[in-house]
């Protein structure tokens, strides 16, 4: 079973020490707060793909409380940030994220329906044709998988637990795993790398 950071859940791993960097075998995770660390975003340049789940509007400040993040950055200011990094990088970018929140990105070129964690929603693709994959998977795990297959170093900058990184750990590929919150850092590289 995958564990899965959600704000509707509670926090499900409480490490006795924290850790807010780690690398192994050519994959790296560490503290990144989209929000005011856009100059350490540019400097993340060995990616291929972009795949994240970012924060659903309703969770945004959960995250935040459970990070001890101070920066008290709101979810507009967060939609930016991921527009910054749309704007910046010109590879692929798949993120799945709610309705409420695209219309504040740029224009994406494709989506598709997806099932996350048993829920309906769309997945969308910037600088990709997402078509490429209808009908190939239903759930964020089957795509990861796809794309584990196709693409060779994901950044996922929302990355939570991890599950991204490790799909692509499985199939021989290297992961950048970033998230706001140190004890998902510390779980990743204990569990995952």
């Amino acid at each position: 079973m995958k564990m899965y950071h959600s704000a509707l859940k509670e926090e499900l791993f409480f490490p006795k020490k924290i850790i807010s960097f780690y690398e192994k075998k050519g994959n790296s995770t560490f503290i990144l707060n989209t929000v005011k660390d856009f100059e350490k975003i540019k400097e993340i340049k060995k990616i291929d793909l972009i795949y994240s789940e970012p924060a659903w509007e309703k969770g945004y400040k959960e995250f935040l409380n459970r990070s001890e993040d101070k920066s008290n950055s709101n979810y507009s200011e967060y939609l930016n940030s991921i527009s910054n990094i749309i704007l910046d990088k010109t590879i692929p970018i798949i993120l799945i994220i709610g309705k409420h929140a695209i219309k504040k990105l740029p224009i994406f070129n494709s989506f598709l329906n997806i099932k996350l964690h048993g829920y309906l929603t769309q997945v969308y693709g910037w600088n990709i044709d997402l078509s490429i994959y209808k009908n190939k998977f239903k759930t964020n795990y089957d795509l990861i998988k796809l794309l584990s297959k196709d693409f060779n170093n994901v950044w996922d900058f929302s990355c939570g637990y991890g599950n991204t990184g490790k799909i692509f750990i499985e199939n021989n590929k290297n992961c950048i795993l970033t998230d706001i919150n140190k004890k998902n850092i510390t779980y990743i590289a204990e569990n995952i790398l």
